[in-house]
Formats: C-alpha cells, sequence, structure tokens
C-alpha cells in the first residue's frame, strides 16, 4: 500500500470495523471520558478559556473539589458526610479504572487481525491498565496545568480592556492554548497506542510517541482533521435522528392537549427521554470507536518506516 492510499484504507477499515463489531460499542461508550481526540478537546478547552477570562470577577475555583475535601477534613457537621465523600470518590476511581480499561480493549481490537469478544479484549485492556492509567493522568495533568497558567495569562491581558494589543493577545493565547494541547493529545494517543500494541511500559511508551510524532506532525494533523470530519458527520446524524425523536413526540403533546388526558403527556416524555438516550449512546460511542480504530490503525502503519504526509504529496516532495 502507497503512502497516498493510507488515509482511503484507514478509513475504510475503520468505518468497516466499527459496524462489524458492533459488541465494541460498550466498550467505546465507557472509553469515552478518558480518550481526548484531539481536536475537539482543544476547541472546547479554548472556549472554557475565553469564558472564564471574559469574565472579570470570575476566579478559578473548583468549588465540587472543595467540597468534598471539607467534608473529608475534621470538624465534622454531620458522620455521614466524610463515609459519602468516600464513597463518591471510590465509585469515581471505579469507572475511571473501567473507562481506561475500555480504552485498551478497543485499542486491542482495532489493532488484532483476529475478532475480539468483548471479554477477550476486556482481558486485553486490563493487562495495561496501569501504563494506561498513568498516561491518561499525565495527559489531564499537563492540560489541566497549561490552562490554569493560560488562565491567568489571559486575566493579566484583560486587565487592559481598551488596549488593541491585549485583545490580539488573548487571541493568540486561545490560539496556542489550541495547539498544545492538540500536542499533548496526540503524543497521549500514540503512547497509549503503544502501551497496549508494544506492550511497552510508561517511559518507552512516552519515547516512542514523541519519536512517531516528531516524524509525522503533518500527518498527525492531517489525521485529526479527519478524525473531526467523521465526529461532524456523527454530530449530523444524531441531529437528524433527535429531529425524528421529537416528531412522534409532539404529536403526543398534540394529543395530549386535544383530548385533555396527561398520561399522553407522560408516555410521550418517557420514550422520548429513552430514545435521545439511546441515541446518545449510539453517536459516543461510533464517534469512540471510530476515532480509537483510525488513530491505531495510523501507530501501526508508523511503525513500518516514516510516512508522507498526504498535502506533501501534492508539492512532489
Amino acid at each position: 500500500m502507497t503512502d497516498k492510499k493510507l488515509f482511503r484504507t484507514i478509513i475504510d477499515r475503520s468505518w468497516k470495523l466499527l459496524w462489524k463489531r458492533p459488541s465494541m460499542w460498550v466498550l467505546a461508550f465507557l472509553a469515552a471520558p478518558v480518550v481526548g481526540i484531539g481536536v475537539l478537546d482543544g476547541l472546547i478547552g479554548s472556549s472554557r478559556l475565553m469564558f472564564l477570562t471574559l469574565q472579570a470577577d470570575q476566579t478559578l475555583v473548583f468549588e465540587c473539589t472543595l467540597k468534598m475535601c471539607a467534608w473529608l477534613t475534621p470538624p465534622y457537621d454531620a458522620i455521614l458526610l466524610p463515609i459519602f465523600a468516600l464513597f463518591a470518590i471510590a465509585v469515581a476511581i471505579f469507572f475511571f479504572l473501567v473507562s481506561v480499561v475500555s480504552l485498551g480493549a478497543l485499542i486491542r481490537a482495532a489493532t488484532d487481525k483476529k475478532e475480539h469478544s468483548i471479554e477477550s479484549a476486556w482481558n486485553a485492556g486490563v493487562k495495561h491498565m496501569w501504563e494506561l492509567v498513568a498516561l491518561v493522568i499525565t495527559r489531564h495533568l499537563l492540560i489541566h496545568a497549561i490552562f490554569i497558567g493560560t488562565y491567568y495569562l489571559g486575566q493579566w491581558l484583560f486587565s487592559f480592556p481598551n488596549s488593541p494589543w491585549a485583545m490580539a493577545g488573548l487571541v493568540v493565547l486561545a490560539l496556542l492554548f489550541i495547539l498544545v494541547v492538540l500536542i499533548i493529545n496526540f503524543l497521549a494517543l500514540y503512547a497509549m497506542t503503544a502501551a497496549v500494541v508494544d506492550r511497552s511500559n510508561y517511559m518507552k511508551a512516552i519515547k516512542r510517541s514523541m519519536y512517531v510524532f516528531r516524524h509525522h506532525i503533518i500527518l498527525s494533523l492531517e489525521m485529526a482533521l479527519v478524525v473531526l470530519i467523521a465526529e461532524i458527520m456523527f454530530a449530523f446524524i444524531g441531529v437528524l435522528a433527535a429531529l425524528l425523536v421529537a416528531m412522534p413526540v409532539f404529536m403526543f403533546y398534540i394529543i395530549s392537549g386535544i383530548t385533555g388526558y396527561s398520561v399522553f403527556l407522560w408516555v410521550a416524555g418517557a420514550v422520548g427521554l429513552i430514545l435521545l438516550m439511546i441515541l446518545l449512546f449510539l453517536i459516543l460511542a461510533w464517534a469512540v470507536q471510530f476515532g480509537v480504530s483510525a488513530w491505531s490503525y495510523l501507530y501501526t502503519h508508523t511503525k513500518k518506516g516514516n510516512i508522507k504526509a498526504r498535502i506533501l504529496h501534492h508539492f512532489g516532495h
């Protein structure tokens, strides 16, 4: 296969894998909180940054975290508060580990030639759980540290509201934030794939990801664009499906108004909620599985040697 056909092959393989193994949708949905595909994370994070920065009286306070810490430390207003806090922390850790293992299972299922069941893929994810946990935590710590530093720098620039240079600085700051988050996510994606595919430990996975990214910077940006387009397509399908769901719900609402029986309204609300939850599950699972499959398959091809970015072919390089 030539470099020019790489993306076509990746898209075709990821698309077929999506429909060939619907059992993986459950793992994809569970892995969604820890995946981080790169482009959307950067855009959403930048939006949050601008929103917080434009509020002059906004302070960067993690209220939920502080409240949880207050519940854990004496004096206790009620003995149940620390117990509830410990229970909440335990549940959060449990679901975090489930998400991490699910991500490892998806990577293994996407890169192996044999068809995995949920059980076999899950067992493969468990084998690499601690390496993936360390990589996911590292990624989030780096992004949050950059976010906090960028936030306070943005607040300083915002203290000069009438300065065009300050406004330009805010724009540049947001763009730099997106770029840095993209790079961190690329490195994390390659490192997590290396941990599963190559069975690398934490440090080897990071070194491998840096090597791959350094030699495939433009290719990584092209891959991010492909995944972003796929996510937009899935989101568009979700909007159309939501409109179709809304039509019968609205009909029940009309019937309820005509007949005067509120039971139709309750039925409409229940049916609509169930259908929307199913729709959310499917769209999120499809986007995650497609993205993980695409990135994992790209990584396996970088092991064969340096791959030229698609755009470089147009310039004869």
